[in-house]
This record gives C-alpha cells, sequence and structure tokens, in this order.
C-alpha cells in the first residue's frame, strides 16, 4: 500500500511514493549534477525502520575510499560501522522535524572523520527519506582519517578489521585522494534535495486524490433517494451515510445540523453516531444558530465554510445546555445549499488527523454529497405534505361547496315552478323572497370557500397531527428570528431569552405548531405599544413537573379586559377597542388557530394581563403573556 491504510492516508517511506526504478534515475541524475556520492536512506514513520535505497550503479553510493571500508570481504565489520553512523544521523535528523519543509542541509562528521552533509526530506509534515552526501576531507581533516585508518591497520578498531594486508595499505592511498568540499555544494546539494522533496510531493498528492475520490464516489453510491415520511425516517438515512465517514475517517461521533423549513437560521440535529454513555443525552442535542455564530447570511449563492474547533463561530453557533459537551469537536464545515437549506457537519475527535484544516477540502466534499442527499429529500417531504393539504383542501372545499349549493338549487327550482304558473300576483313576494334567500346563500358559499383554504391547510382535529420529536429550542427560535425583522421595520425590539435554547425535544406537529408560535408572535408585533420590547421566554421543565415545559411571548400594549380573555381565543374576535379595529389588519383568526393548535397537542395556551408603571403616548402599558403548555410526549399514542 504506498500510503497509509488509515485515512487521512500519510505518506509513509520515500520508496511507497516514487517506484525503485524511477527513485533509482532519479538518484544517478542527482550524483552526476553534483558529482558526488548520494546515499538515500528510507524512513517509515510508522515502524521507525530505515534502510539504504539501492542506487542503480554502485558508485553513486560510495566513493572509493567509502566503498573500500564497506567491503566486507576485505574491510569485516566496516559496512556495518557505516551503517551505524548513517541510522544514527537519519534517527537524529527525523527526531527533530518541525514542518513540512526539508531540514537545511547541515554538515557532520562520520565515524571516520569524514565530512558528509545530510538533510531530510518531508511530504505532508511526515520526515520520508534522510539525504547524505559529501565524504569530504580538508587538508587538515585528513590526519583524522589517517589516524583512524592506522587503528584499524593496528587492530585498535575492536568493531573494525582488515582481511588481507592490501586493504590497509590501500585505504592509506586513498585517503590522499578524498576532495575537499566546494564551496557552492551545500547549496547544490540542498537543490537536489529539493527536488527529490517535490516530486515525492507531487505523486503523494495523486494518490491521496485516487483514495479520496474512490471513498466519496463511494459515499455518493451509498445515498438512496427514498421519499420519507417523516424527519424521522429522513434522519436514519442519514445516520447510515455517517456512519461510513466516521469509520473512514476514524471519528468520535459526528452529528448534523439543517434547517427543517426553508430560510431557517436556526438549525437541528437531524442525524448523529458515535454519541454514547452518560456524557452526552443523544435525545436532547443542542442546535446550531447560523445567525449567532456570525456565518454569512447571504443565499444569493451557495457558500461553504471551514470553523475550527478554536474559532468562535463554533463556540456561539452550538448552543443549548448540552453545548459544553462538544468543546473537544475538532472542527465544522458549514455550507450552504441552494438558496433555502443550510447545513452544519460537527466533527467530533479524529483518531487519526491532526491537522483537520489540511483535510477541508476532502471534509467539505463528504459533507456537501450528505447535504445534497438530505436536501433532495426535504424537498420530497414537503412536496408530500404539500400534496396531502391541497388534498385535503379539495375534499373539504368540495363538501362545503356541494352542501351550500344543494339549497340554493332548491329554492331557485321552486321559484322557477312558481313563475312558469304564472302567479304574476300573489306569487311575487314568494318568488322575490326565494330569489334573496339565493343571493344570502351565494354569500354564504364565497365565504365558506374563503374559510376554506385557511382551516383545511392547518388541520386542528388531534387525529390529523404528525407528530415527531423535534427540539422546542429550533423551533421557537426559527419563529422568533422570522419576525425579527418586521418587529424592527414597526419600531419594536424582538428579544429571544436564553431560556429558549434550554428548551428540550417535544413530541409535536412541527408545521402546525410553528404556526401556532408564529401567530402569537405576529399578535404581539401587531398589538404591542411602537418603541417596547417583545420577549420570547421559556418555563423549562423542574422537579414538580417534568412532563411539560411552557413557551412565553410577552409585549407590552393595551390591557386585555378580564371578560374578553376567553373571547379573544373565539374564531372571528378580536379584544381591541372599536376604536383601534380598523387601523390593525386581522379577521380574528390568529389565536383562535394557535389555540385550536396547541390544545391538539394536549397543551393549552393562556392569555395574562399585568397593569405597568410604564406610560407611553399611548398611554399606560400593560404586561400582556401568551402562555403556550405543551406536553414533552403525546403519552396516549405509547400506550
Amino acid at each position: 500500500m504506498p500510503l497509509s491504510t488509515q485515512w487521512p492516508h500519510h505518506p509513509t517511506r520515500l520508496s511507497d511514493l516514487i517506484d525503485h526504478e524511477t527513485l533509482a534515475v532519479v538518484i544517478s541524475g542527482s550524483c552526476a549534477r553534483l558529482k558526488r556520492a548520494l546515499t538515500v536512506l528510507d524512513y517509515d514513520k510508522q515502524t521507525g525502520a530505515i534502510a539504504r535505497i539501492d542506487p542503480l550503479i554502485e558508485w553513486q553510493n560510495f566513493e572509493p575510499f567509502c566503498q573500500l571500508l564497506r567491503t566486507e570481504s576485505r574491510v569485516s565489520g566496516g559496512n556495518a560501522a557505516c551503517e551505524r553512523c548513517d541510522i544514527q544521523r537519519a534517527q537524529k535528523l527525523v527526531g527533530v522535524i518541525s514542518g513540512a519543509r526539508c531540514t537545511d542541509a547541515d554538515n557532520y562528521r562520520c565515524h571516520m572523520g569524514l565530512t558528509d552533509y545530510s538533510q531530510t526530506l518531508c511530504v505532508d509534515d511526515t520526515p520520508v527519506a534522510v539525504l547524505l552526501a559529501g565524504q569530504f576531507a580538508a587538508s587538515e581533516q585528513k590526519e583524522e582519517v589517517r589516524r583512524q585508518v592506522e587503528r584499524i591497520v593496528s587492530g585498535d578498531r575492536k568493531d573494525i578489521a582488515l582481511m588481507d594486508d592490501a586493504a590497509g595499505a590501500e585505504l592509506r592511498r586513498l585517503v590522499a585522494q578524498i576532495p575537499t568540499p566546494t564551496q557552492d555544494f551545500i547549496e547544490q546539494f540542498r537543490r537536489e534535495a529539493e527536488y527529490v522533496q517535490a516530486m515525492a510531493t507531487a505523486h503523494y498528492h495523486r494518490q491521496k486524490a485516487e483514495y479520496q475520490g474512490a471513498f466519496l464516489d463511494k459515499l455518493r453510491s451509498a445515498r438512496r433517494f427514498s421519499r420519507g415520511r417523516t424527519l424521522l425516517e429522513i434522519g436514519r438515512e442519514v445516520e447510515r451515510l455517517l456512519q461510513i465517514v466516521q469509520q473512514h475517517c476514524g471519528l468520535q461521533y459526528l452529528v448534523m445540523f439543517c434547517n427543517v423549513a426553508e430560510g431557517d437560521t436556526v438549525l437541528t440535529p437531524i442525524a448523529h453516531v458515535g454519541l454514547h454513555g452518560d456524557d452526552v443525552n443523544s435525545s436532547e442535542l443542542p442546535h446550531f444558530n447560523w445567525t449567532k455564530s456570525g456565518l454569512p447570511r447571504s443565499e444569493a449563492v451557495e457558500g461553504h465554510w471551514f470553523i475550527a474547533r478554536d474559532d468562535q463561530a463554533l463556540v456561539r453557533g452550538v448552543r443549548g445546555h448540552q453545548a459544553i459537551k462538544f468543546s473537544n469537536a475538532s472542527c465544522a464545515i458549514a455550507l450552504t445549499l441552494g438558496d433555502a437549506y443550510r447545513m452544519v457537519m460537527l466533527f467530533g475527535p479524529f483518531a487519526y488527523c491532526s491537522d483537520p484544516r489540511k483535510e477541508a477540502t476532502f471534509l467539505f466534499d463528504a459533507s456537501r454529497i450528505i447535504g445534497w442527499g438530505v436536501f433532495a429529500q426535504m424537498q420530497a417531504l414537503r412536496l408530500h405534505e404539500e400534496r396531502e393539504r391541497l388534498s385535503a383542501t379539495t375534499l373539504l372545499l368540495q363538501h362545503r361547496l356541494k352542501t351550500a349549493l344543494t339549497p340554493i338549487a332548491t329554492h331557485i327550482g321552486r321559484a322557477k315552478m312558481q313563475l312558469s304558473a304564472r302567479q304574476y300576483d300573489a306569487s311575487l313576494r314568494t318568488v322575490l323572497d326565494q330569489v334573496k334567500a339565493a343571493h344570502d346563500l351565494s354569500l354564504q358559499l364565497g365565504r365558506s370557500a374563503r374559510e376554506t383554504t385557511r382551516s383545511a391547510t392547518v388541520m386542528v382535529e388531534r387525529d390529523d397531527l404528525k407528530y415527531e420529536m423535534y427540539p422546542l429550542s429550533v423551533l421557537v427560535a426559527n419563529c422568533a428570528e422570522g419576525f425579527v425583522k418586521l418587529a424592527e421595520e414597526r419600531g419594536r425590539e424582538l428579544s429571544i431569552n436564553s431560556t429558549v435554547e434550554r428548551l428540550p425535544y417535544a413530541e409535536v406537529d412541527i408545521a402546525r405548531l410553528t404556526i401556532a408560535i408564529s401567530n402569537l408572535l405576529d399578535n404581539a408585533v401587531k398589538y404591542s405599544f411602537p418603541t417596547t420590547r417583545i420577549q420570547v421566554m421559556a418555563m423549562l421543565p423542574n422537579a414538580s413537573d417534568q412532563r411539560h415545559t411552557t413557551i412565553i411571548v410577552q409585549d407590552l400594549g393595551d390591557p386585555v379586559p378580564q371578560d374578553k380573555m376567553n373571547m379573544i381565543f373565539e374564531r372571528g374576535q378580536r379584544a381591541l377597542a372599536e376604536a383601534k379595529m380598523g387601523k390593525i389588519p386581522g379577521m380574528g383568526y390568529g389565536l383562535w388557530e394557535a389555540r385550536a393548535i396547541v390544545e391538539a397537542h394536549g397543551g393549552s395556551l393562556q392569555v395574562q394581563c399585568n397593569e405597568t408603571n410604564i406610560h407611553l403616548r399611548q398611554g399606560r402599558a400593560y404586561r400582556v403573556s401568551f402562555l403556550v403548555k405543551l406536553p414533552l410526549r403525546q403519552a396516549d399514542r405509547h400506550t
């Protein structure tokens, strides 16, 4: 295997990156340009093994003096001593590697006193080889080399022994032939090392791209574009893809956040893998707030961002009472998909990757493959829901139209009979009455048609709700975020209290509960006094009641009279004085619809009104609070 089998496929050794034949030719060319022998020591960081790479021609490894010294048939132990010297030098060099750039060429003395030069080759911050060249000796240095030779001849070197008398004489003669180093040798040697390193790096990135491309193709083929009927079904399909990425990348955990409704900036954790044990309650994960993270909100073009573990965008974005548990995350990838969806992939600690930023392109590609799959399934889910609502609306409209048209046809039929009998005098009044009745029924038909679209689109019968476990923190925050700009345009401030971020998961109909909360916010923006603050808060489950949570929408405005606190929830009713009724648009359906939806969930919607000491141009301000109390689980569905 040319690279490590574990992602991110670190380089192993030089001979794995460049095949032996090509490497031999490269070494031969370097020797020719340097006019000196060149020793290349392969280094495998994983095993620590160091081995010499043999060149095409023997002299390219060693100069004549060193070649004789290493000939075991004539100098026993010489080669072993030189190899120990080379390995010690290589181990010293690779032990101080601190960057992707190879270390500067440096000279050193070998065990025989020769001057050599060494340089480490690094690929992707990993040392893969050590180059040795030189075998020089200056005039004053040759005396030291001669002393080492005499020690061998006399037998003082216990590790090296001559096998014939001629070998000693030949070593003495070759010492005189050892050249002195030239002034430009270090620069030439450095250029050769950089050339070999550049070639190794290019081979590495080509092979790595092939491996990663094969995995990404596997991930694409693993996507199944089956139409999920619920968010839970889509999440299960995503978890299958996350598991593939988790295993490939050696991740502790992986969490995918995305917006469920188009344009939402608070993202829900739609799927996750690797979260086990008591440290993290995987059923109540935090959400990701795109706006608070500081990520761009422009939806004009598709974008992507790498978020490092120490980036404030990650700290500010992951919200909720379990957010601190993800402080060990390695990084996150944020994407916008088209102009409708956002997603964030949160990567836990990597087992084999020390610098995720270097692998950002691969992480982007993997995230985008999964993200577009989710986007397609979300769109299919929304189309399915719209088709169901349209079908329900059509059926109900047909029923109401038939109900209204039947008596109309009857009245008109009677009028026709009376006219055909020519009862002009006595029956004229009756005919007029019948026509009037028909006219009244036609008006009723018109009102019925207008109301049918609204009431059928948001069905509030309990059996019609489609429950899913969903974070209320995300649902409420997205509703509130959607009214921030409208409130500003109308001179109000909409504030989202931190308690909202700690709202738990609940079993709800996402679409219908979103409408209910939005109606309350719309009501607050319309009826609150200008320059005042609208607050969205929460009362979390506590020891006395762990089965419910309460969402509060509070504003400052006119009072709700005590005798009208129930009436405002009736269909078509409004509680403001007649003087203001004409200035504030509305049909009186918002609060009725909100209560119907909340009660269909098994909850309750109440209003509270308290006098304050705040006086504005409109008069004394009253604190009006709408309290939505919701059960966390639909108990009757699990009995």
